[in-house]
Parts: C-alpha cells; structure tokens; sequence
C-alpha cells in the first residue's frame, strides 16, 4: 500500500470525473475550488499520466482517466455500503442471481416477498443463464441451475430433487384415447425439447423403449410445453415444483401413477468456489436455503 495516492486526492478525482467539474466537487466535499484543483495536480503528478483533457475549455476524462474513474466508484460504493451495513447492523447492496426460468417462474418469485419484505435495501436482479458457466459473468453471485452436478470448479449444493411424472389436460384423460399405462401415451403428442431426449429417457427409466414412435412437438422454453399441455396439444413431463399449481387447480392433471426421481432432474444452487461473498449475497443464499424446508414445497408422488 506504499504506493498508493493518497485517499483525499483519489476521492477528489472521483468526484471530479463523475460531476465532470471542480466546482461541483468542490461543492460535494465542502472544500474550495482550488483545493480539488491541488489534489488532482497532484494525483496526476504521482501517477505519471494526465487523467483529464483540459485542452477544450470543458472538463473531459482521458481514457485512463475514465477506467480509473470505473474502478474508484465502485470502490468508494463498497466502502459506503460496509459502513453502512457496520454502523445501521443493516444488509445493503445488489445481488444478481442467475435463475433457469421455470423455476423462477412458478417457484421463486411467488415466495419473493418474503426476502424482499425482510431485506428492503437489498436490489435483487434475476436473469436467465446464457451458457453452461453462469459465472463468466463477474457480476452474478449466485445461480440456480437444472440437470446433474457438471461444475467441478463451483461450490455446488443440491436445492431439490425433483419428480418427474406426465402431466396433460384434463380433455385428453376423458377422450378418445384413454390413458391407462404408459404405453397408451404414445397415442398422443408428446411435448419435448428439440433433442427429443425427455421421453426417451423417461420411457427407458420405466423399461420401455418405444418413445421414438410417438408424434412430438417441440419447444426450447420449458414454459411453452406447460402452455402447450394446458391447451390440449399433448402430454408433456411435469415435476412436483413447476405443476403443482396446475394440479391443485385443476388445469393439468397425472394420467399415471407413475413418478421416477432421475439423477439428472434436480435444482443446484451454485457459487464461486473460495471466494468471499458478499452480505447480500449471503442472505440471499440463507433465505433461498430455508426456503427449501418450509412445508410448501411437498412431494407429488401418487
């Protein structure tokens, strides 16, 4: 830390460059114009390089200027919001979660109001994943992802098991072709990803390898084949988290018993592996856990 500019300089040239003015600066730190003046002078002089263009008359950052101006306000942001959290024994700050979109839909957000109403100066954003790694984003400080633990480089803990059954509209089970055995859901269309790997899987698990022969219909958003199966288009596979609304209402029903529990179908909570996480994050995180054992999440097996 020997090297490091002095903290009144470095906090005057971040007032600077975010107001683009000494004056106003001036005014946000309760010093005068010529002191901010002295301070960025000197800066300048201790770094070796010039951080702002002064050659125009107006106040403009040169290229090193801005990306120090970049690194400066997100550190002074942090330290505000440590002091804060030391001196009003609050949680404050951002938290980004990346989430798969199904189960933010029918699982996290209706239980969000719990964690906002208890961590009201906490700003949660949640996005979908994009790719197979949510953290290549620096950004992100948790994710919750689907499938089979595949990120040795992560700290991975196991959300929920899921159960995986067909689920379909109540029209289909009291047609033309009733459905009384997993054989007689190849008389219908079955809704899949565009791999066409759910219900080939699904039928292998139960000893029947005959799934190719069925019709399909195909979706990427998981969300669509739930749409898709409330209209009447077909039969897709729904679990106890994503349906249970649909089930207790009425609008899709189980034409089987039948309810397998594949290695491969469950929820992960990730995060960076030995990094230090922030209090955000860790509330986040706590809540999310807890979550997780409250009654409201029950199992559907038949």
């Amino acid at each position: 830390m020997s090297d490091m500019p002095p903290l009144n300089a470095l906090r005057a040239f971040e007032a600077a460059g975010r107001n683009l003015s000494i004056s106003r600066a001036a005014d946000e730190l309760f010093v005068t114009h010529g002191a901010v003046s002295k301070q960025l002078k000197s800066l300048e002089q201790q770094l070796g390089l010039e951080l702002f263009d002064r050659k125009r008359g107006n106040l403009s950052l040169t290229s090193e200027g801005q990306a120090l101006l970049d690194q400066l306000s997100k550190a002074f942001d942090n330290l505000s919001l440590a002091v804060r959290n030391v001196r009003r024994g609050e949680i404050v700050g951002r938290v980004k979660v990346i989430c798969m979109p199904a189960f933010a839909t029918y699982w996290l957000i209706p239980k969000l109001s719990r964690f906002v109403n208890r961590y009201a100066d906490v700003t949660l954003t949640i996005t979908p994943p994009t790719d197979d790694d949510p953290f290549r984003d620096p950004s992100v400080d948790v994710a919750i992802m689907f499938g089979r633990p595949r990120w040795p480089h992560l700290d991975v803990r196991l959300l929920k098991q899921m159960e995986l059954f067909p689920v379909c509209s109540p029209v289909l089970v009291s047609g033309e072709h009733k459905i009384r055995r997993s054989s007689d859901l190849l008389r219908h269309v079955l809704l899949d990803d565009p791999e066409q790997t759910h219900w080939i899987e699904w039928f292998a698990l139960i000893g029947n390898a005959s799934a190719k022969e069925a019709r399909r219909l195909c979706f990427t958003d998981f969300n669509h084949n739930l749409a898709a199966a409330r209209a009447g288009l077909g039969i897709t596979l729904g679990d106890n988290l994503t349906t249970a609304e649909d089930l207790a209402n009425g609008t899709l029903v189980r034409p089987l018993k039948e309810a397998l529990r594949p290695q491969n179908n469950a929820y992960y909570i990730l995060a960076p592996s030995g990094g230090v996480m922030s209090k955000p994050a860790q509330a986040f995180l706590e809540w999310l856990t807890a979550e997780t054992t409250r009654t409201d999440m029950p199992s559907m097996t038949a």
